[in-house]
């Protein structure tokens, strides 16, 4: 596992290296402590748990059936909790689809910069815990296990190494200039999913960023928090999110 993490340090310092030579695309990508819940089975739950307060956060509606509430934040941003019920034999992209839908309708000209690459200032990351698969402009990554092929201008380096397992969440990251658009999910039987989408230049309603976190178990409901922000500082707004998910449904932070 040691390994396996210097192997994802020098794979993200090649990315940070690229984005930088490429101007003012910027994306991080940062692991986050495991808590005491961490592999732990989400729960399931009928009714949301949607407190008053949470932080600089205000609720302000809340359905009779105690499957949705709305939270009001600073500068206009904006958090939905849902209870959302599955249907049998329904696959994660289909589950998400109409959240992703709903997200990039809030910012359409973002997300088909960002997926499309309309300029040379492209990057895209794609990792699944124990592969990865880097593109920037002059700068390519293949990482598979202890695997790696690293293309600079032309130049190719390969490592190769004893396999070792290891595990993660799949990670996928389109940028293009000042527009990003980031997917995550976790491996195992739970849904855990993020979706963010963001961009230095607002909309025209002032959205800068928006996007969610869904997790649940495998069988539902899971819970879904989307969020529209018209700040930079849009970090804080998907932690409130990621815990009031977690109040709801438990796992970790």
């Amino acid at each position: 596992m040691r390994r396996a993490c210097a192997r994802l340090t020098v794979l993200l310092a090649a990315v940070a290296a690229g984005l930088t030579a490429c101007g003012p695309a910027s994306v991080r990508v940062s692991e986050r402590a495991p808590s005491t819940e961490e592999g732990s089975p989400l729960r399931a739950i009928d009714t949301l748990s949607c407190p008053e307060h949470h932080g600089d956060l205000t609720r302000t509606e809340t359905t009779a059936d105690g499957l949705s509430c709305l939270y009001a934040g600073p500068r206009g941003s904006r958090l939905t909790l849902q209870l959302v019920a599955l249907e049998a034999d329904q696959d994660l992209p289909a589950i998400l689809a109409p959240f992703d839908q709903e997200m990039r309708d809030l910012m359409p000209a973002t997300a088909a910069r960002a997926s499309n690459g309309e300029d040379s200032a492209t990057v895209s990351v794609q990792s699944d815990g124990e592969n990865a698969r880097i593109r920037l402009p002059g700068i390519s990554v293949n990482q598979e296990g202890e695997q790696a092929s690293i293309n600079i201008g032309g130049i190719q380096i390969r490592t190769e190494g004893t396999n070792e397992p290891t595990h993660g969440d799949i990670v996928q990251v389109n940028a293009n200039g000042q527009a990003t658009e980031v997917r995550t999910r976790a491996q195992g039987p739970d849904i855990r999913a993020t979706y963010v989408l963001t961009d230095e230049t607002a909309t025209e309603e002032g959205w800068r960023t928006v996007g969610y976190e869904a997790r649940g178990p495998a069988a539902g409901p899971i819970v879904v928090a989307t969020v529209r922000s018209k700040s930079r500082d849009e970090e804080v707004l998907f932690e409130a999110a990621r815990e009031l998910v977690v109040l709801n449904v438990g796992g970790a932070l």
